[in-house]
């Protein structure tokens, strides 16, 4: 017998900040958490009709403690978009995307109280905007310095007062308590044809490598998601998602577990895990946010919920634990009445016993 875990909505309502005038492109959310607090950022359009950073930041409740701050851009005549940020425990880095014929990645640092330690810095050179959408940055605290892989699709380090320190080789997708850092990738394998002429068969293979292991996984489907890797204690936990399945792997087992759900898989899911347990959110294709919980040292079955189910469209999730016991999880609510940010915080931790999963 395994410990199951208990999951609880805490407070009556859920928190919003909006409505907001989101860019046409470019406005996904993030968040990190730092002693309990969230730094919660997102791209809106001001009066001068250009798309710049807002950023707040939040207690464990998921309640604004601070008031919205505008980031300057680097170049004012250019959009600022799809957010990204990190933290090393204290302070917070946020990079983005600033985009009018070229595409150049910026980044800022900001104190714990959200004040600018500095000015907007250029991470490498502007390149030739790639297509239609824009991808976020990686930022993750390594080894005395930020590592960005950015929307540019480059690798850099940048100090923590926000100063690019160089290019490099690649920068981790996620580091464990014991410094040992890991990666993902996939790829579409065509496997030839089947069934008639002309018809065509292929599979997604994920490939990671966590520490010392590695694998290569492979998953038949006609559409996955980009999968995530994320650090638990000293392992780490991979996530992906195919039609109907979510897919997750501890690094140090043999086999990945599946679970069904009702999961939009042409969008990332998200995690975050801390000593015990790991929470996963992902968007529904009926347009719901959903999510469940995992304890990762033991085989017990997970405990799902819902986040948020309304006439409105929920979409993109974000998670962070603020605690051992809490998660926020923020997302993008899209209704008549505008679009806004919602959050929840969710209180987990061991209640009952089952058995382990089939």
């Amino acid at each position: 017998m395994l410990p199951l875990l208990f999951l609880l909505t805490l407070g009556t309502a859920e928190q919003t900040y909006g409505p907001y005038a989101r860019p046409d492109r470019g406005g996904v959310q993030s968040i990190v958490a730092a002693r309990g607090r969230v730094l919660l950022a997102w791209s809106e359009k001001v009066e001068s009709g250009h798309a710049r950073v807002h950023v707040v930041l939040l207690n464990a409740a998921g309640e604004a403690i601070s008031p919205i701050r505008v980031l300057p851009a680097l170049s004012p005549n250019r959009d600022a978009v799809v957010p990204a940020v990190g933290t090393d425990g204290m302070s917070f880095l946020v990079v983005w995307e600033e985009v009018l014929g070229v595409q150049q990645s910026v980044a800022l640092a900001l104190g714990p109280g959200l004040e600018p330690t500095g000015a907007p810095q250029p991470v490498g050179n502007p390149v030739t905007i790639p297509g239609n959408e824009y991808e976020p940055a990686r930022v993750t605290w390594h080894n005395g310095s930020y590592a960005v892989y950015t929307g540019t699709k480059n690798s850099w380090r940048v100090a923590a007062a926000g100063m690019p320190i160089g290019a490099v080789n690649m920068v981790p997708m996620a580091v464990a308590a014991d410094g040992s850092v890991g990666h993902v990738t996939s790829r579409r394998v065509v496997t030839g044809t089947i069934g008639r002429p002309g018809g065509t068969t292929y599979y997604y293979a994920i490939a990671w490598q966590a520490g010392a292991a590695a694998a290569t996984e492979i998953a038949f489907a006609t559409e996955a998601s980009a999968p995530v890797i994320v650090a638990a204690g000293t392992k780490f936990v991979i996530v992906w998602t195919t039609r109907n399945d979510i897919h997750y792997r501890l690094s140090y087992e043999l086999q990945r577990r599946v679970v069904n759900a009702n999961v939009d898989e042409s969008a990332r899911p998200r995690i975050a895990c801390g000593a015990t347990q790991c929470v996963v959110v992902y968007g529904t294709l009926k347009g719901d946010v959903e999510g469940f919980v995992f304890d990762h040292t033991s085989r017990a079955w997970p405990t799902f919920f819902t986040v948020a189910k309304s006439e409105r469209i929920e979409r993109e999730p974000e998670v962070v634990l603020t605690s051992a016991t809490r998660a926020l999880v923020t997302w993008r609510s899209m209704g008549t009445d505008g679009e806004k940010l919602a959050g929840v915080t969710l209180r987990i931790g061991p209640t009952k016993h089952r058995a382990t999963d089939p």
